[in-house]
């Protein structure tokens, strides 16, 4: 993997665990009070013809494969 698969990856993880995507100003300084809540992350790659959900639900991360986003 080079560097911005790396930082994908990382970013893939640490947002569902984080739980949030946080807000900056123009000189890019978290905004502690303005964010977005983190209820899913969809990833979709090329060899994998379905998206891999990955989603938050009781403290318990779940990775999915479906077509069908409204069946989770």
């Amino acid at each position: 993997m080079n560097k911005g698969e790396w930082s994908e990856f990382y970013t893939f993880l640490r947002l569902p665990a984080d739980g949030k995507l946080y807000s900056a100003d123009s000189n890019l300084n978290k905004i502690e009070n303005l964010y977005y809540p983190i209820i899913k992350v969809t990833r979709q790659s090329k060899g994998h013809k379905e998206p891999l959900f990955y989603k938050l639900e009781d403290k318990i991360y779940k990775f999915f494969y479906f077509t069908d986003e409204s069946s989770l």
